[in-house]
């Protein structure tokens, strides 16, 4: 409410000070306005010594014609040389000027008054006694208001004054003044002076007489007719004392809100009930919301550690992950070197088959046709036996058979060793050769090894021994020589006492011979036969060559999906540490986000039992405060809530309707104000020295309110 006063203060000092140099808007072109300024000089009791009254008229189309009504003695217009026609007490202007500026002076009672009484040391006396006096000084003005209109108010008839709110202003300089205070008002100081301002509603008591009672009797204090300045001095000057008045029911609306009292009081007492049960409410809601906020904060917790503990399992995802990644990639890396080292021993496998096709066939097939030959050869030797009667005969059948088998033997000797060593040596050469190859192929491709280890590797390939076809091969042809020098060696014995002996003896031990040679050429097959077998190979030399063929094949087509496979591994294995590294970042993020989220949850649960405190005391102090409601309304009854509702509306409509202090033609919007001086005494030569500093004062302070009384 005070503020509202102090605003109320500063829009009327202002609108006094700068009422020559304001503009106002209009909203008809056509329309007429009248600005009216009051300026009252007074005596020091407070008498009105004179009044000044500056009228502007305005209109947007011009002044031509436009008729204005006026008390105002002694017209001057102050602007130019144009006078206007008085007809009938009126006022005429004859310009197509759309402003007028003129003034005049009146005798009429203004309608706000002010009585002023000093005191000095508690003892009252004029001014001009007090002047260079030292004491506690007080100065009391005393408003009346002179607009009283008896209205009927709740059946009774009340004086209702028209509402003005009087600003009141004293400048006392801090050359001579202190502990300065003005009740209900403000002082405000700078490095030489000191106003003194307080706002009053003369008449405002008297209007609502009666009426405000209980709470509302506080409204007294701003009802004010009198405001009192005191202060001290050590040498008393005529401070520069300003009034200014005017009606605002604007300004007095915002001050106490008069309209529709009792219906916003009824309202009051109901919307303090419902808060009062809302308050009750949210207390119970915000100690549920608190309670609740602390299991989910438990709950929390457990989630944020599952986040941190699914985060750390991450970490070791993404490691295994990228471990399986390397690895993949360093089996396609095996993989590859180990197909190359499979295809170079399929070529082995190829060459050992074409070198076997090549030799190892051809000279069994010379085997056997020696096999024939010596069949042929003993068959021969028989039938010469038989046909061979006598001993010379005999003999001679007998070098035959022997030259024939010691041929034969060194024939059959020569021709298989030849076939087994041609054959399984090219063979076993050429396969050594591939397998030195791959390994060194594997070993480029492995890229770790150095060329000292390299070396050293060939060389202990070189050593081993792998298949010795030269054993094999004597082997055969030490068979075949035992096997014939065995017989050869029988012949001889045979022969030694062959001349003695007789046909049928000879053919005896010919036949002998003869099974001798069936068990030679008996071993001569079973050994072919451990190399080719025409219709089984499956226990031969030649069918394991075939069946390595067709394993390494196997082996190279085998290696051909494994790659692919292994391509596949190491392509999904990139995927999942790709994978991996998302998720392991994904969860990073989450898990900082938990915690922002847990830091929050935290802070929600400190706000929920602030919240539930405060909820908890607004609850007590809703309840006080419904108590005091309920006893405030209870105060005023309906009648005089009625009553104060009818004053306010009667101060409305004579606020609206005191527009003019010298009169204003109809259809002209007229405003006025009214702005009074208090001037001081003379002062003697004694006293003008006593206080030498007051004519400084007062020029200083009047240049800020622009020689408004010049």
């Amino acid at each position: 409410m005070k503020s509202y006063l102090k605003k109320a203060m500063c829009l009327l000092l202002s609108a006094a000070v700068l009422a020559s140099a304001s503009v106002p808007a209009f909203a008809d072109s056509s329309e007429v306005t009248k600005d009216e300024n009051v300026y009252i000089l007074l005596h020091s009791d407070g008498s009105v010594k004179s009044q000044t009254v500056s009228d502007w008229l305005h209109c947007d189309s011009g002044l031509a014609g436009v008729t204005d009504s006026t008390t105002l003695s002694d017209v001057v217009n102050l602007k130019s040389d144009e006078a206007p026609a008085v007809e009938n007490g009126a006022l005429m202007w004859n310009t197509e000027d759309t402003d007028v500026y003129y003034q005049g002076t009146t005798e009429q009672t203004p309608p706000v008054t002010v009585s002023i009484r000093y005191e000095l040391d508690g003892k009252e006396m004029p001014a001009e006694e007090m002047l260079g006096q030292a004491g506690h000084v007080k100065i009391t003005l005393s408003l009346v208001n002179h607009e009283k209109h008896p209205q009927e108010i709740g059946g009774t008839v009340r004086n209702v004054f028209t509402p003005f709110i009087t600003m009141v202003a004293a400048d006392l300089p801090r050359e001579h003044f202190w502990n300065v205070n003005i009740p209900h008002g403000s002082v405000q100081t700078d490095s030489q002076n000191q106003m003194a301002c307080a706002v009053a509603l003369p008449g405002m008591q008297e209007t609502f007489d009666g009426l405000l009672t209980g709470k509302m009797s506080s409204l007294k204090d701003y009802f004010l007719d009198e405001i009192v300045v005191e202060a001290d001095t050590d040498s008393f000057v005529m401070p520069s004392i300003l009034l200014a008045a005017a009606t605002s029911m604007e300004e007095l609306e915002k001050q106490v809100d008069f309209p529709d009292l009792d219906g916003t009081l009824r309202e009051l007492k109901s919307g303090t009930a419902q808060l009062d049960d809302g308050a009750r409410q949210l207390a119970e809601a915000t100690e549920t919301l608190r309670g609740k906020m602390n299991e989910f904060a438990a709950q929390y917790n457990t989630f944020d550690a599952g986040v941190d503990a699914a985060y750390a399992g991450s970490k070791e995802v993404k490691g295994g992950a990228q471990q399986l990644s390397e690895g993949a990639q360093n089996l396609t890396t095996g993989l590859a070197a180990l197909k190359n080292g499979a295809a170079q021993l399929d070529a082995g496998t190829n060459a050992l088959k074409s070198q076997l096709d090549q030799s190892l066939l051809p000279g069994l097939t010379a085997a056997g046709a020696l096999q024939q030959k010596l069949n042929e050869e003993m068959q021969n030797a028989q039938q010469a036996l038989n046909g061979v009667p006598e001993t010379s005969d005999l003999q001679a059948a007998v070098g035959a058979v022997t030259q024939a088998l010691n041929g034969a033997a060194a024939d059959a000797g020569a021709a298989a060793q030849n076939a087994v060593t041609g054959a399984a040596s090219n063979a076993a050469g050429s396969v050594k050769e591939q397998c030195k190859a791959a390994v060194q192929a594997a070993m480029d491709a492995d890229g770790t090894l150095t060329p000292e280890q390299q070396t050293a590797i060939l060389a202990a390939l070189d050593s081993v021994g792998g298949y010795d076809a030269s054993q094999d091969a004597a082997a055969a042809n030490g068979a075949v020589q035992q096997a014939v020098g065995a017989q050869a060696q029988t012949v001889q014995q045979v022969l030694a006492p062959l001349a003695g002996l007789d046909t049928t003896a000879l053919k005896g031990s010919f036949g002998t011979v003869s099974t001798d040679a069936a068990t030679l050429l008996t071993m001569m097959n079973e050994m072919t036969g451990k190399l080719y077998n025409e219709q089984d190979n499956s226990a031969t030399l030649y069918g394991g060559a075939v069946q390595l063929k067709e394993g390494t094949d196997q082996l190279l087509g085998g290696m051909e999906q494994i790659g692919a496979g292994a391509d596949a591994l190491a392509a999904g294995a990139a995927k999942l540490d790709g994978g991996a590294a998302s998720l392991q970042s994904g969860l990073e993020q989450l898990s900082s986000s938990s915690k922002v989220v847990k830091d929050a949850i935290a802070q929600f649960q400190s706000g929920s039992s602030q919240l539930a405190g405060g909820a908890s005391t607004l609850q007590s102090g809703m309840s006080e405060f419904r108590s005091k409601t309920d006893s405030a309304a209870g105060q005023l009854d309906a009648a005089q809530l009625d009553q104060i509702s009818q004053i306010a509306q009667a101060l409305e409509e004579q606020a609206n309707a005191y527009t003019s202090y010298t009169g204003a033609a109809e259809n002209v919007r007229a405003s006025v104000k009214f702005v009074m001086k208090v001037e001081g005494p003379e002062q003697t030569g004694t006293q003008q020295e006593q206080s030498s500093g007051q004519s400084v004062q007062d020029t200083t302070f009047w240049d800020r309110v622009k020689n408004l009384f010049q």
